[in-house]
């Protein structure tokens, strides 16, 4: 499980919709080394890395299904 959560992590980039452990649900708008910036609705959110818990939707992946 934990060698799970650490390649999620090496693995977050702009764009990805993501999930925190208090569900949150965001867009991340960047990487930092210990945090990463969501957007979610109207509000710009700065959380700790180790607070997401799972990518719901990997940057790019949803434009395609959407033309």
């Amino acid at each position: 499980r934990a060698k799970q959560q650490d390649s999620l992590l090496k693995n977050l980039k702009s764009n990805d919709r993501v999930v925190t452990s208090s569900g949150i649900v965001g867009i991340v708008i960047s990487v930092k080394d210990k945090s990463v910036t969501l957007r979610s609705a109207d509000s710009k959110l700065e959380v700790l890395k180790s607070a997401v818990t799972e990518i719901t939707e990997k940057s790019g992946a949803g434009e395609a299904a959407n033309p």
